[in-house]
């Protein structure tokens, strides 16, 4: 699915007018959507909907009323929007409830709670009249109520996840049109609940130039190859990893493991003497790439050994378990310069300790090619020289402008990898 930032989304809104789908449009079957989704989780109970002053809000007071024209009971509560003649609903609006006490009878009555606040335009911080609704909704509501957010919660903003103060709790969000960065990043993820997404009728060619995906688990799964079963080892690739010291003995093995059960026909481990042994415990099948190893930690010394390994590996994994020491840098920098040089070398994934000695050398993705980096948030800290904090505010972009920036597949993992 097509990751869409909430510029894009207005720039996506504007295209799709421009070829006849009116807004106003949209915002009918936004609201049909969203009155289905509310009928679904309580098919008789009252319904609360929430309504800002933008076109969320039109999507809420769409959905009011289609679900009073189906007798059901509907209170609609305002927040900064001229009131509405809806037949069939209650109407009171944040101006003429200054106490909140018709919104906090209105949260305990009802047992669906619908909001549609703000949506993909929020960039402000959570206060004053509308802080109060959010902390209303999260503390009052009664323990069988469904909350159902329109495109995003109040208060997550929609590029990054990043919580605007506080946000409303959805336990489903109805995701508009193309799904959004903050419903799959955290801390945003955690408040969106379960998210539907409703296309709109929203033809699929106007996001073409859009590049960030989210994959979902049949994507993934169509990607591996099909197994023949006139097969064996051999047809299935070699795949090299290079890692591991004695303070770090279980890394080697588990990434060795991992290959297997991704589907490798064969794994090749590099790893110190002592390391070895642990390997050879946890994983009866792998191989061990013969030459010069260290007894605890591998070094340049180890560097023939690795060459002449990787000429018969389709991929290889570098740097898991390998340690922080002068010997291990340079190993990783003759690693480089062999890549650079030969220009022969199997692409490679980047991991651990490997990614923590890039970080002391200059320039190091000049002239790399089919490099696979992972760093967690402490890692890429390290390689790009900004705080943990600040990569948490929007990993999306963070991990886009390493990608741009060094010229290779970067893997920013953590909650929303």
């Amino acid at each position: 699915m097509k990751l869409v930032t909430a510029a894009q989304m207005q720039d996506i809104e504007r295209r799709v007018d421009a070829e006849g789908l009116a807004l106003s449009a949209l915002m009918q079957l936004a609201g049909a959507a969203v009155a289905d989704a509310s009928v679904e989780r309580s098919p008789h109970s009252p319904i609360l909907v929430l309504v800002g002053p933008g076109n969320n809000g039109g999507d809420g007071l769409v959905a009011a009323r289609r679900l009073a024209e189906r007798g059901r009971n509907v209170f609609v509560y305002a927040f900064r929007r001229s009131k509405v003649k809806l037949d069939g609903t209650e109407f009171c609006s944040t101006d003429d409830d200054a106490g909140s006490e018709m919104l906090s009878r209105w949260v305990r009555q009802c047992d669906v709670i619908v909001d549609a606040l703000l949506g993909v335009g929020q960039t402000r911080p959570m206060e004053g009249v509308l802080g109060n609704i959010i902390t209303c909704v999260n503390t009052q509501r009664n323990p069988e109520s469904f909350v159902l957010a329109v495109d995003v919660p109040t208060g997550v903003d929609a590029d990054t996840g990043r919580l605007l103060g506080d946000a409303i709790r959805a336990d489903t969000t109805v995701c508009m049109g193309f799904l959004k960065p903050g419903l799959v990043t955290y801390p945003g993820a955690g408040y969106s609940g379960y998210v539907e997404l409703d296309e709109l009728g929203i033809p699929r060619f106007v996001a073409d130039d859009i590049l960030a995906l989210y994959p979902e688990d049949a994507d993934i799964a169509a990607r591996l190859p099909a197994r023949e079963i006139e097969s064996n080892k051999g047809t299935y690739g070699r795949v090299l990893v290079v890692g591991g010291s004695v303070n770090y003995a279980g890394a080697p093995s588990l990434v060795t493991l991992g290959a297997y059960r991704a589907g490798a026909g064969l794994v090749e481990v590099l790893t110190p003497d002592e390391v070895q042994r642990t390997v050879a415990n946890h994983v009866l099948e792998c191989i061990f790439a013969p030459g010069a190893r260290p007894q605890r930690q591998l070094g340049p010394d180890c560097m023939r050994s690795m060459a002449e390994a990787s000429e018969h590996a389709r991929a290889a994994v570098f740097g898991p378990g390998m340690n922080q020491t002068d010997e291990t840098r340079d190993l990783t920098q003759s690693f480089l310069d062999t890549r650079r040089r030969t220009g022969t070398h199997p692409p490679a994934v980047v991991d651990a300790d490997a990614l923590n000695n890039l970080s002391t050398l200059g320039d190091w993705w000049e002239g790399q090619q089919d490099l696979v980096l992972t760093p967690h948030p402490g890692e890429m800290g390290r390689l790009i020289g900004s705080p943990v904090s600040e990569i948490q505010k929007d990993r999306l972009d963070v991990a886009l402008r390493a990608a741009s920036r060094w010229g290779q597949v970067v893997i920013l993992k953590g909650a929303g990898t």
